[in-house]
């Protein structure tokens, strides 16, 4: 830099801020959107989140010495202390959260570079633009706008916490620091086992930036590394361990994706994967067709196999070479390749690719970006002051990717327009298709849910869920025997509850008998299922079955949906028939209350009256 500009020194709390302002900018429609996906199991029916006394009544001893996700848990059940389930205050911790990391990312580079050599004032510049590319890149919108990837974001920030712990300490001389770092690193082993390449990547960042040999590093911070590294080793030990007993049990998983639910044998997963990390690297560098489910499938032929292998395996030897040659470029895509190995490599997960998984690994390809970036301006004749016009280039590219990111997030603003994106890109996608088709329906929109029905059948014939959610369209439009047909092959998949149900709507007229017995199999294995427990009793009652058990369930379907208007109008009908008038009209009136148009308890109000 020219010595004009080093004398006009700006803060690091103004390039802090800087950033804040433009993630602030980018990402300020977030809060626009919706829980989506698998929101739903982990924040919308999650019970452990609606209060603190819940949330630490999961915990255990257990919890404390193994790989989990607790501690992102804990973070959502502040935010239901905040706001219920409002998504406000879920998507501002997200944007805290990405906020956070990339200050941290800022740190780390300024402090890496300042190691270099490189004057303060450029450390500051280069490490501002590294932040700013990656905070803003619209590759990062699914770990920050998709609230339950917060998980990704949060484990990130503990990743770049034993960094910026460890660098902190090199820099001010203060094993305190150090204290941090391995703090840190505990805190993202119960927030997501990526952390565990911490340890490997921190032994090469301590070689490449502070140590002068591999025997002064060990001479001068050998308990850290090993503490770290054997920390490593217990997070690899527990996690295989437990997906053994995942495999052996024919389980869906750890609970996190991983286990034989993804239908891929390790070696499947690994041959696939190359084409997979090419795909992100190729999202990095053109962010377009960015998609909230791939739909990844398994590579199987020879042409969708050796290409991309070769090519990553070439990409690997380049990054072996530059880390022998020049350490500084090796270590940052090394930090790539590292941090998502294990996503990327044999262990097989449920979804093959996922956007959110290059959220950290990807601050690797931001420094090399800038590095390039600097290198061509260097080599660009003219130009005196580089660091303005790195400042000029990283910026204009913000620009740009600033607003694709604020684009991308509209898409999360409601599920029916999320899943309609994912449709539009992946067509044969069976699980997106089964999604927008609930949306349909609920719109009443069935003829066109029935077209997409047919092409989630199509793509997954072998599902159970997609055979009895056509039943379900195909029911409403009254072509019942086909639409059995696809409930019945649906139950010989797998006995789901719905499919019970809906065989016994279509059986009750002309075979109740079997109709009770798949209602008492459907509440059987799913206790909680409003609609059956209210369709049992009804079937009951027209059967002249026992009035005692009829209410029974007619109570159970009330008790796990208070809002089942039909429940509670049969319930009435019970009551009426003991005698207790009183009880029942009462009943009927709350209904009303609560659905002034229910016109089934009008009339039965009106016929007690009378």
């Amino acid at each position: 830099m020219s010595e004009r500009s080093s004398k006009s020194s700006i803060s690091r709390s103004t390039f802090w801020l800087l950033l804040a302002a433009a993630i602030g900018v980018v990402y300020g429609n977030s809060f626009q959107g919706v829980f989506v996906f698998d929101d739903t199991n982990s924040i919308l029916d999650n019970p452990s989140i609606r209060s603190f006394d819940a949330f630490f009544a999961t915990l255990s001893w257990d919890s404390l010495v193994r790989p989990g996700r607790w501690m992102a848990y804990l973070t959502l059940t502040a935010n239901y202390a905040i706001s219920e389930l409002e998504p406000w205050s879920y998507h501002l911790g997200n944007v805290l959260i990405h906020l956070v990391n990339a200050l941290l990312l800022f740190e780390l580079v300024r402090i890496s570079a300042q190691r270099l050599r490189f004057p303060e004032e450029q450390s500051k510049l280069l490490a501002f633009s590294v932040a700013l590319l990656w905070a803003v890149h619209p590759l990062q919108t699914q770990a920050v706008t998709y609230i339950i990837q917060r998980i990704e974001a949060l484990a990130s920030l503990f990743y770049l916490g034993v960094f910026v712990g460890f660098a902190k300490s090199q820099e001010k001389s203060r094993n305190a620091w150090l204290v941090v770092s391995f703090v840190s690193f505990w805190c993202g082993m119960w927030t997501k086992q990526i952390i565990v390449t911490a340890p490997l990547l921190l032994l090469c960042y301590d070689r490449i930036f502070w140590a002068a040999s591999w025997k002064d590093l060990w001479r001068k911070r050998g308990l850290y590394h090993a503490a770290m590294l054997l920390s490593a080793a217990w997070i690899v030990l527990v996690t295989f361990a437990r997906l053994g007993n995942d495999y052996a049990g024919n389980t869906t998983g750890l609970g996190t994706g991983i286990g034989s639910s993804s239908g891929v044998s390790p070696l499947q997963y690994a041959l696939t994967q190359p084409g997979v990390v090419l795909f992100y690297l190729r999202l990095w560098f053109l962010p377009v067709g960015q998609n909230l489910d791939h739909f990844w499938k398994p590579a199987t032929l020879p042409e969708e196999i050796i290409p991309s292998l070769v090519i990553l395996l070439g990409l690997l030897a380049a990054t072996g070479w530059a880390l022998w040659k020049a350490p500084v470029v090796g270590f940052a895509a090394l930090w790539f390749f590292l941090i998502l190995a294990p996503t990327s490599t044999i262990v097989p997960i449920r979804d093959l690719a996922v956007e959110h998984r290059t959220y950290l690994p990807s601050a690797g390809l931001s420094v090399l970006c800038v590095a390039g970036l600097a290198w061509l301006i260097r080599r660009w004749k003219g130009v005196e002051d580089d660091g303005r016009a790195l400042l000029l280039a990283c910026g204009g590219l913000a620009v740009v990717l600033g607003v694709m990111t604020h684009l991308r997030n509209e898409v999360y603003s409601s599920e029916f327009m999320l899943w309609q994106d994912v449709v539009e890109k992946s067509p044969n996608n069976g699980r997106a298709l089964t999604n927008l088709v609930e949306h349909y329906t609920a719109q009443g929109r069935t003829q066109e849910a029935e077209q997409l029905a047919r092409r989630a059948v199509a793509a997954l014939p072998d599902s159970p869920e997609t055979q009895n959610l056509l039943g379900s369209v195909l029911m409403d439009l009254g072509k019942t025997e086909e639409a059995e047909q696809h409930v019945r092959q649906s139950l010989a998949l797998k006995p789901l509850p719905e499919a019970c149900l809906n065989l016994a709507l279509l059986l009750e007229a002309r075979q109740p008998e079997e109709a009770i017995e798949l209602l008492r199999k459907a509440v059987e294995l799913r206790p909680d299922f409003s609609r059956a427990h209210n369709r049992l009793g009804m079937l009951l009652l027209k059967t002249g079955g026992d009035l005692t058990i009829a209410e029974q369930h007619f109570r159970l379907a009330i008790e796990q949906d208070p809002a089942n208007d039909f429940a509670c109008n049969n319930l009435a009908i019970v009551l009426a028939q003991r005698g207790q008038i009183t009880q029942a009209v009462e009943l009927l009136r709350q209904i009303l209350r609560r659905n002034p148009d229910f016109d089934l308890a009008k009339r039965s109000l009106a016929y007690l009256s009378n």
